[in-house]
């Protein structure tokens, strides 16, 4: 794969996040404020609905992947997991430990965790290798 094709892969890659990120705010808004779910039960939905959409898309889109969904399904939500946990973990040592802002938190983690889900995916989750 070369520099040009990596770039246009990592394109997909973000451009698969924004509509995720679309999807979540739109499946949380409905299920909160027009539905009247109860907060945290939104939030859940939202995020199993993205996530669910996030794979489908970079599946397909991004990865152009042909491994089976019982194997790809399996680390996505484990990359996904971790991604969580890269993101905690920031936010609690910026805002926490070192009394920074939750903006300057939020940034570094979703700079951590793109980076961490791209490198997954590419390499672990789709690598029909």
């Amino acid at each position: 794969m070369n520099l040009r094709s990596n770039t246009s892969e990592f394109s997909r890659f973000l451009l698969v996040g924004l509509v995720n990120t679309l999807v979540h705010f739109l499946v949380l808004s409905g299920a909160y404020e027009i539905l009247s779910f109860p907060l945290v039960s939104a939030t859940v939905l939202a995020f199993s609905v993205a996530v669910f959409i996030s794979y489908l898309l970079n599946y397909r889109f991004t990865f152009h992947s042909q491994k089976q969904h019982k194997s790809s399904l399996p680390k996505f939500i484990i990359t996904t997991l971790i991604g969580l946990g890269w993101n905690v973990g920031i936010t609690v040592l910026v805002v926490e430990d070192f009394g920074g802002s939750v903006f300057l938190a939020v940034i570094m983690a979703a700079f951590v965790v793109m980076l961490n889900n791209y490198l997954l995916s590419k390499f672990w989750v789709f690598n029909d290798i």
